[in-house]
């Protein structure tokens, strides 16, 4: 193993480690700009490696080629140009693939879901690809993908439903045309999970009323729909997701009352309807007497506490008979790029914002990567896994 990070090393990687034979290799947060090979194979003279940390550097060109059997692979946080090459569908064995916050650009390759049947994580947030997503994921492994923040347009391709395991979608801030994936409610690990789950989805253009069968992933802790073009009103059903701890609906053209019964969420810790054409009575009790001004901004319609807009009525109850939309409806989406700010919570979602996803993804990589390193070293020591 070889460890040079966080260091202040700078200039080019040197010629001789591209010809060392190392089981991991980790040269992140430096400030090393390329290699002096302009296009190097990383470790020639084998065909394995278990980590490749080339990430937060000064990184320039294009992808370098790991051996074909490495399992991690991550350079983001650089600079590096291109397409993604086609070596990459060669690399069977790889757990672990970040490219995110760098300028690759080009078409996503068609073998991108398919071309490692062991791969977890894949992160290429935070560049300038274009074209559709593939229609190739077969990969039931897959827990996290995040392609959000590049130039993506077409539909969502169905086939992320074979992804049984996933727990982290981020599609958000592209320009993805297509209806709400209704199918999200069919991955078994947005539904029960041991991690705190998310589902965000903010920073575009959705359309329509927000669909009451979202409150079948009762175990999600965050739900965000900010800054879209959602309409009609806030489903009571919410109150089913009884582990939400984060809410948030601000920036849309919702209508209505907010429901009483919202009350019940007795988790909730953030909650924001604010920017809405939201009208009367602000619930009143259990965590709602946390949320300030700030949550309500915007909804002229509105009143009680906390604004200073008292209701005509203080007594007053919502129509127990308001209609919520039906279950069956769907929202048409048109994605478009927008750079949306939004921290707090962790883990599974559509649409993050920058330091939110970073944290998580950090968090979330250790935690994938590490328990499949514990795994290595055990079974090199002899120790068999069921």
């Amino acid at each position: 193993m070889l460890d040079l990070s966080s260091n202040g090393i700078r200039g080019k990687v040197p010629g001789w480690v591209i010809n060392i034979s190392v089981d991991s290799f980790n040269i992140s947060f430096n400030f090393l700009t390329g290699f002096h090979d302009q296009h190097p194979i990383l470790f020639s003279g084998t065909n394995y490696a278990s980590i490749l940390d080339l990430s937060s550097n000064n990184l320039q060109g294009s992808l370098t080629v790991p051996p074909i059997g490495t399992f991690t692979y991550l350079v983001s946080n650089n600079s590096l140009t291109g397409e993604i090459p086609t070596w990459i569908c060669k690399l069977e064995s790889l757990v672990a693939l970040d490219l995110s916050y760098n300028n690759l650009s080009g078409n996503l390759p068609q073998c991108l879901g398919s071309f490692s049947p062991g791969l977890s994580i894949l992160q290429l947030s935070r560049n300038k690809f274009c074209g559709s997503i593939p229609e190739t994921f077969v990969n039931g492994y897959h827990k996290m993908i995040d392609l959000s923040y590049n130039l993506l347009h077409g539909r969502i391709p169905i086939s992320l439903a074979n992804c049984t395991m996933l727990e982290f979608l981020n599609l958000g801030n592209n320009q993805i045309n297509d209806i709400f994936p209704s199918w999200l409610g069919a991955l078994p690990y947005l539904q029960i999970s041991n991690i705190l789950v998310a589902i965000i989805l903010s920073g575009n253009k959705f359309d329509g009323e927000i669909p009451t069968s979202i409150a079948n992933l009762r175990e999600v802790h965050i739900l965000n729909l900010s800054h879209n073009s959602l309409q009609g009103h806030i489903p009571s059903q919410l109150t089913n997701i009884t582990s939400l701890e984060s809410l948030d609906l601000s920036n849309n053209k919702l209508s209505g009352q907010i429901p009483q019964n919202l009350i019940e969420l007795t988790f909730l810790g953030y909650f924001n309807v604010s920017h809405n054409n939201l009208t009367g009575p602000i619930p009143q009790g259990n965590q709602f007497t946390l949320f300030d001004n700030s949550s309500f901004d915007g909804n002229l319609g509105l009143c009680g506490k906390p604004l200073s807009r008292k209701c005509e009525n203080d007594d007053s109850k919502p129509n127990e008979n308001e209609d919520v939309p039906d279950s069956k409806s769907s929202f048409a989406l048109d994605w478009k790029t927008a750079l949306i700010g939004y921290s707090g919570g962790l883990i599974v979602g559509v649409i993050l914002g920058l330091n939110f996803c970073t944290g998580i993804q950090e968090w979330f990589v250790e935690k994938i990567l590490g328990r499949r390193s514990k795994r290595r070293r055990k079974k090199q020591n002899g120790i068999k896994f069921s």
